[in-house]
C-alpha cells in the first residue's frame, strides 16, 4: 500500500523529500507516516518563511527581473515598458490568425483586444519608432508579464514573465556569432552556464535556436531579416532572444514545479503558504 495521489500532492506542495513508491503494511500505517511527514514539513515551511522575512529578500522573479535589467542596460541595451493589453491587429501582424496554434491560447478581452501572449509585437512597434531617433545597431529590451491559456503542469504557467532583447542592425556576417555571444553572457549572468543549443521550428518565427538546460527550454533565439519584418515596415538585420524568468528560477533553485516560482497566492520564494 503506497501514498495516495492526494497525499503525494500535499507532500510535494510542502517540498517534502519522500519516497512516493514506499509501501506500507496498512492504511493506518500509511496515514500515520503521512501525518508525521506533513507536520514536519509544515514546521519547516514556517521556519523558512520566518527566515525569509528576516532576510528581506525579494520574490524570485522580482529579484531576477531587477538583475537582468541591470545586466542588459550594462551591455548598452535600452529598456522599454509597453502595454499589457494589445490589439488583435498586432497579433495578425505576427500571423497569429484564427487557425494559428497560438490563437486559442490567447486571453481575449473582447473581439479587438487581448492580454499579450508575447512581448514581440510591442517591441517591433516601439523599436521602429526608436530607430527614427537612434542609429543602428540598437539594442532594445523589455521584461514583463505575458499570458497564455496553457495546460497546467510542472513546466507551464498561464501568467508568466518574459524578457525579450533584440539587437537591430547587427552585421549580416556576425548574426550567428553575436547571438551565441549574447546567449553565453546571459546564461552566465543567470548562473546556468551548462546548457545546449538546439535548432527548433517555432510556431511564430520558424527556425530558431533554443537554449536548453537539463531538458527544459529556457530561452529561444531568432534572426532577421524575417518574413514578419515587412508587417512592421522594417527592412534590415537583427538578432533576438526571449526567455521565461519562471523557468530560469525553476532551474536555478532546482524546484519540482514551476508553480512555486512566479506570481502566486500559494507560494512565496518557493515556500508553501498552505500550512493549515
Amino acid at each position: 500500500m503506497q501514498f495516495t495521489k492526494n497525499q503525494i500532492q500535499r507532500l510535494s506542495e510542502l517540498g517534502c523529500d519522500f519516497d512516493a513508491e514506499h509501501s506500507f503494511a496498512s492504511a493506518d500505517a500509511r496515514e500515520l507516516a503521512f501525518k508525521e511527514m506533513e507536520r514536519r514539513s509544515v514546521e519547516k515551511n514556517r521556519a523558512a518563511l520566518r527566515d525569509l522575512r528576516k532576510a528581506k529578500d525579494a520574490p524570485f522573479v522580482s529579484a531576477l527581473s531587477e538583475s537582468i535589467s541591470a545586466f542588459l542596460r550594462g551591455l548598452g541595451f535600452l529598456e522599454v515598458s509597453t502595454p499589457i493589453i494589445i490589439s488583435k491587429s498586432f497579433l495578425l501582424r505576427m500571423t497569429i490568425e484564427d487557425d494559428h496554434a497560438l490563437f486559442k491560447q490567447v486571453f481575449w478581452l473582447d473581439d479587438k483586444s487581448c492580454l499579450r501572449p508575447m512581448l514581440a509585437p510591442n517591441l517591433y512597434d516601439i523599436s521602429k519608432r526608436l530607430l527614427n531617433v537612434y542609429e543602428a545597431p540598437l539594442g532594445v529590451f523589455e521584461i514583463g508579464p505575458c499570458f497564455r491559456r496553457e495546460s497546467q503542469g510542472n513546466k507551464h504557467l498561464e501568467s508568466f514573465t518574459m524578457v525579450n532583447f533584440v539587437e537591430w542592425g547587427v552585421l549580416e556576417s556576425q548574426k550567428t556569432e553575436r547571438l551565441k555571444e549574447l546567449i553565453s553572457l546571459f546564461m552566465e549572468h543567470v548562473g546556468l552556464s551548462e546548457y545546449s543549443l538546439e535548432e527548433e521550428d517555432s510556431v511564430v518565427y520558424g527556425d530558431t535556436i533554443d537554449v536548453v538546460v537539463d531538458g527544459v527550454e529556457i530561452a529561444s533565439g531568432a534572426f532577421g531579416p524575417h518574413p514578419l519584418d515587412s508587417n512592421w515596415d522594417y527592412a534590415g538585420t537583427w538578432i533576438g532572444l526571449g526567455a521565461g524568468l519562471e523557468r530560469i528560477v525553476l532551474m536555478q533553485e532546482n524546484l519540482d514545479s514551476i508553480q512555486k516560482t512566479g506570481r502566486s497566492l500559494l507560494y512565496l520564494g518557493g515556500i508553501s503558504l498552505k500550512l493549515k
